[in-house]
């Protein structure tokens, strides 16, 4: 089973290349405003390297949010493009489970997955690792750091959080969470697009697929075009 997977959700963008549970491939690098043109030629950089084309993949994964509104469009578009011209399954994952994926064999607590939003709030869910995966125990959320703070604390639980928003505010949740809270390294604060076609594959083997007519972003709050929209 080959899996190309695309992640536009942060300043990130990274494609990843999976063949069962063989990755081929990985590419990201931070970008700001060319996420749009730069992904194709990413997408072609990775296909050529493995010697392979798109018609010889099983199926195309896409990060569909919550992060940037203008990334998750971009990445999403993208995919739902090439699965439809070339007949692939289409699999959408959240930004936040693949995030949460990077520690998931390192942790016996919850884990806290945190993604910044440009309104001075964090998006996150809260986990428990389970068959190997992610387990995800609430909704998607958009919080202040004090919102979570007060969320976390009423956990018993060893709580490790990650992500970028993790880091941006790495000194305000030692100051109220104290012991309780256990910073994972550096290196995990941005979903990885390897995590998005691990997901993806354990969805395609329980028969999950999404369809391009219907997958939308996860945006959590609305985005700054939709709140103009409903004025």
């Amino acid at each position: 089973m080959r899996i190309l997977a695309l992640d536009t959700s942060t300043r990130t963008t990274g494609i990843a290349l999976l063949e069962g549970k063989k990755l081929v491939g990985e590419i990201y690098y931070e970008t700001y405003k060319d996420q749009s043109e730069r992904l194709i030629p990413l997408v072609d950089n990775i296909l050529k390297k493995a010697g392979i084309h798109l018609h010889d993949l099983d199926a195309l994964a896409v990060s569909i949010g919550p992060g940037s509104f203008t990334g998750l469009r971009i990445g999403l578009a993208t995919a739902k493009i090439l699965s439809q011209v070339v007949g692939l399954s289409l699999i959408g994952v959240s930004s936040l489970d693949a995030l949460a994926m990077s520690v998931v064999d390192n942790d016996n607590g919850l884990i806290c997955p945190l993604i910044l939003s440009r309104s001075n709030e964090v998006y996150t869910a809260l986990y428990r690792s389970e068959g190997g995966g992610p387990y995800r125990l609430t909704e998607y959320l958009a919080l202040s750091p004090s919102e979570l703070v007060d969320l976390l604390l009423d956990k018993r639980e060893k709580i490790t959080i990650l992500g970028n928003a993790a880091f941006s505010h790495a000194e305000f949740f030692r100051q109220q969470l104290g012991s309780k809270m256990k910073l994972a390294p550096k290196n995990l604060d941005l979903p990885r697009p390897g995590n998005v076609a691990e997901i993806a594959r354990e969805r395609l083997k329980r028969g999950q697929r999404d369809s391009a007519l219907f997958l939308k972003p996860v945006y959590v709050r609305p985005s700054a075009a939709e709140r103009k929209a409903n004025f």
